[in-house]
């Protein structure tokens, strides 16, 4: 199958932001990371493959809470 796609000419510099309790308040946490967004019309969306997922590890638990885990190498 082929299809269209448009992405933006630079990348994208973005980091994790953590909500903590006050009087800790938010922080951003990991390393900062690239992310390189790509459109297509009419399609299945496959967020984060090659930037986000190749630079954390995140662990879905929807059994035990709806919540996940984040970790990064």
């Amino acid at each position: 199958m082929w299809f269209p796609t448009w992405e933006l000419p630079n990348a994208v510099k973005a980091h994790v932001i953590v909500p903590f309790p006050q009087p800790r308040g938010v922080e951003l946490w990991g390393p900062e990371i690239e992310l390189r967004p790509e459109w297509a019309k009419d399609t299945v969306a496959l967020f984060g493959r090659a930037d986000f997922f190749s630079t954390f590890i995140v662990t879905f638990d929807q059994v035990a809470a709806p919540v996940f885990h984040l970790d990064y190498a």
